[in-house]
């Protein structure tokens, strides 16, 4: 939900070397009646964009789709999550605070940690 979002970023962006992008994905209609997507990535992207800095001093781009309790991903968001993977890209599903700092601390050390 939008408070562990909140909580999330937050904690994330008091850490040193690590810039937190809330990605918010939505639909809006402009003057001309156009429809657009906001955000990165169109519908079914995560969350939150992160860029933590790794010990050689590059930033690793990672992905955290933030789920309160037991909430679970739309079948957009699955199947955004998994064409992602396969392009390599670092996609984690957080469901607490401390999820997501153990999660960018291992980047910020040079690992990259195991997802769902």
């Amino acid at each position: 939900g939008i408070a562990l979002e909140i909580e999330v970023q937050r904690a994330l962006g008091a850490l040193p070397g690590v810039v937190v992008l809330r990605n918010a994905v939505i639909s809006v209609t402009t003057q001309t009646g156009r429809t657009l997507l906001t955000g990165i990535g169109g519908v079914g992207a995560p969350d939150l964009h992160v860029e933590a800095q790794t010990p050689t001093g590059i930033y690793a781009s990672v992905w955290l789709e933030c789920k309160a309790g037991n909430a679970r991903r739309r079948p957009a968001q699955t199947a955004w999550h998994g064409a992602a993977r396969k392009l390599g890209r670092h996609i984690y599903v957080v469901r607490t605070v401390e999820d997501a700092v153990r999660i960018v601390d291992a980047f910020r050390r040079g690992e990259v940690p195991c997802g769902e």
